[in-house]
This record gives structure tokens, sequence and C-alpha cells, in this order.
């Protein structure tokens, strides 16, 4: 949480996604689209040129289309992070769909061949996704969380940097002889000249208090959809502290990454929610109070009294539809 030391400023996160509006043609510095591709086959083999498929997001219903070419290959390209289904339609053959398609921000995955029956467009065959497709050409070494593992995790602060403790590979550095933590949660901000308990450094971010596999604390490196995150003066602090309650995925990326995470050589990536066809809203609170708190060891050893920290951080969201199907904002506030 947030130090009371300092003047308590309202926080507003505002992600709007107008997939109308998407330009194919501007390239980002961080990629947190993905890519998905795969070839359309008769139950023969023989490939099948001329199929339509249709690439729809479960949650928004925004749907993109595409054709398979002369040798059954379709692709699609700058595809947002989030579930989907993929149907496939020709003249002759049964309507084939794969729901369930999980696509990560960075991500070019393959859904390989698809059989197409021989049939009606009136028969359909429909397939669930049960494992996770492999990415295509990508050998990198990273750890994936989604929303729905998040908000299951339990965690001091609502930072989601705080998940870095429970991905493997990933070390917190200590502070002195002490072998305390320099990073617990306890207290975030915006800068990296924070205080543990009355002494310490970088205590307010993740950034420069953990090691990924043995290299030096610097090389952890963040971005918020594509955007740096981390203080570029001294890569020690996070200019933004990503609310777990707005975050749609985190992913550390630790080796073997694609050359568009320019820093590192560890990167962490953060994508934020999305609207979808339908309203939903939460709301939540941060309530910690010193008396709930038990002593340290060594502060009693030397008869020094807890700190005597306050902390009360409500907040909601709110997301949903501007234009049905075309249109959608999400909109997170901490207080």
């Amino acid at each position: 949480m947030r130090s009371t030391a300092g003047t308590r400023l309202p926080w507003l996160s505002v992600s709007v996604l107008a997939l109308a509006l998407v330009m194919p043609g501007v390239a980002h510095a961080q990629r947190f689209t993905g890519e998905l591709s795969g070839t359309v086959v008769d139950e023969s083999g023989a490939v099948l040129p001329g199929a339509n498929v249709t690439l729809t997001n479960e949650a928004s219903g925004d749907q993109r289309r595409s054709v398979t070419n002369a040798d059954g290959f379709f692709a699609f390209a700058a595809v947002p992070s989030g579930s989907y289904t993929v149907a496939f339609e020709l003249q002759g053959f049964r309507k084939t769909e794969m729901k369930g398609v999980n696509l990560h921000g960075g991500d070019s995955r393959s859904l390989r061949t698809i059989k197409m029956p021989v049939g009606g467009l009136t028969e359909a065959v429909s397939v669930t996704a049960e494992t996770p497709i492999v990415p295509l050409d990508s050998g990198e070494k990273s750890a994936t969380l989604v929303a729905s593992q998040i908000e299951n995790i339990p965690i001091v602060s609502s930072s989601a940097a705080e998940l870095l403790r429970i991905l493997p590979g990933l070390t917190p550095s200590t502070q002195g002889v002490s072998n305390r933590p320099g990073f617990t949660g306890e207290v975030i901000g915006i800068n990296g000249n924070g205080e543990y308990q009355g002494g310490g450094g970088n205590n307010q971010s993740a950034i420069g208090n953990f090691t990924a596999n043995g290299t030096r604390t610097a090389s952890l490196d963040i971005t918020v959809d594509g955007s740096p995150g981390a203080d570029p003066g001294c890569n020690c602090a996070t200019s933004v502290n990503p609310n777990t309650e707005f975050t749609q995925e985190f992913k550390v990326l630790q080796s073997n990454f694609g050359a568009e995470h320019a820093k590192g050589p560890n990167a962490m990536s953060v994508i934020t929610k999305a609207g979808g066809r339908e309203f939903h809203g939460s709301a939540f609170g941060y309530f910690r109070d010193y008396h709930l708190n038990s002593n340290e060891w060594y502060a009693n050893k030397i008869g020094r009294d807890r700190v005597q920290n306050k902390f009360v951080y409500p907040g909601g969201t709110l997301s949903g539809p501007l234009k049905q199907d075309k249109i959608f904002f999400f909109v997170g506030y901490e207080y």
C-alpha cells in the first residue's frame, strides 16, 4: 500500500478499446497483441483454399474475417489478448468451430491443421480447446498469469508487481544483515526511495528489489499496455503501479524473447482489462491497521514498537459497450 506520509491522490485508470478503429499499419515499440494462424484441410489432408475463417472475441463479440489462400493457410495479426472462437466455412463442407482459443499478448501461435468434414453448411462440428496451443516461432521462457488467476492469489498490496514473488526464478533481494525483503507490498509508490520501517531504499517498487535467475536487480523492466512503466533514469521504480483489479494479464519473460522487448534481460508485461458486450462492475477496498499486525522479532529485541500505519483504499471498476459490438470501455478507480 502507499505510505500515509505523503499526500494521498486519486488514481484513475481508463482503458478504452475501439476495435472498429484499429489501424493495422501502426507499429508499437512493445507488442501486446498476438497473432494466430493455421491451415485448413479436408479429411484426406488436402488443403482447402477459399475457406472463410471468422475470429470472434468471446467477451466483446468483435469479429475478424479472413479467407484461406491457395495453400489453405490463414493468419490474423494484432489480435488483442483474450479468449476466441474460430469458425471455418466452405461450400460442401460442415461448418467447423474451435471455442476457447486463448491468445496472450506477444504470442504468435498456430492452430496447425484444421480438418473440415464433408457435409452441408447446415451441419456443424464444434470443438472446445482443452490444451493451450503452442507458440509458433518463439522459444521464450516466460510465465503468464491471467485475471481469473490473479483475482484468487492473496497479496499484501494492490500492485500486480507483487505477483513476482510466486513466479519461478524470481527471488526478492534482501536488506542488509536482517535478510528482510526489500519489497513486501506493505508500501507502494511511484518513486524508488521509499522507507521500510524507517530504513532501506527502493521499497515502494518491485523494480530493483527482485533478481531473476541470478541476474542483477537492475535487469528487470516493466511495460504496461506496451508503454514503459519503469523510471528510465534509474530503472528502480514504477511510474505506474498496475492494480490487480485492472489487470487482464501479467507476463514475465526471462529468456529467448523477441527483440520488441528492448530492455531486460528480464521483462514484465502488463495488459489492462478492456470492456465487452455486457456491462460489468465491481467494488473493492484494501483495509490495514497496525493493531492487527504482530511486531518483528528484531524490533521486540531492541524495544521498538510496531510501525503505526493505517491504510484505507477503496475503489471500483466499470466496463461495457459504448457502441454495441464496436466500441468498448473499461474504467478503474482507486482512492
